[in-house]
């Protein structure tokens, strides 16, 4: 009887261990990462970033304590949920998450949100790579747009349009 208890307990653990997800695979991180930004935390956003990310993430973080969402938004969006619906490793240095956010209720129309985060290795390390999740969307909705990131940064953009430094 015991021998039985322990060959079901190796065949049980053979099975479980493997479907459990790293801690540090490209969805943790994209789920993490989705976690953080929608509970305003942006330290730990920054951390599940890259460096270049990291930057736009400061950025990110003065606007919204400038123009904070209401209390009713906020609570919604606490108990949200997110779904893995893909991952993609394309090769040994970037991949992809695909993610559903679902929220309890509408939101401006809006019950459910999918989105595709764009991750590459940093040290060794899956972090976001926000200027890559920005290239495909633009390249999806504007029919192969393409861009470096360093035509993305914050001071190109300004020098794009002048007007963007008003507000600075």
């Amino acid at each position: 009887m015991k021998r039985i208890f322990v060959c079901i307990a190796v065949l049980s653990l053979a099975f479980i261990v493997p479907s459990c997800k790293s801690s540090s695979s490209p969805s943790a991180i994209a789920t993490k990462f989705s976690k953080a930004m929608l509970n305003d935390d942006y330290a730990t956003a920054e951390k599940l970033s890259t460096i270049e990310s990291a930057k736009i993430l400061k950025e990110n973080e003065q606007m919204s304590k400038q123009n904070p969402l209401p209390d009713s938004i906020k609570a919604l969006i606490k108990v949200a949920t997110i779904k893995i619906v893909n991952e993609k490793i394309e090769n040994d240095s970037t991949a992809s998450v695909e993610l559903k956010t679902v929220l309890p209720k509408e939101i401006m129309g809006k019950k459910e949100n999918d989105e595709t985060l764009s991750l590459k290795k940093e040290n060794g390390q899956w972090r976001i790579d926000i200027f890559g999740t920005m290239k495909k969307m633009m390249e999806e909705e504007g029919g192969g747009v393409q861009m470096q990131s360093d035509d993305m940064s914050s001071d190109s953009l300004d020098a794009a349009n002048p007007d963007s430094s008003l507000g600075k």
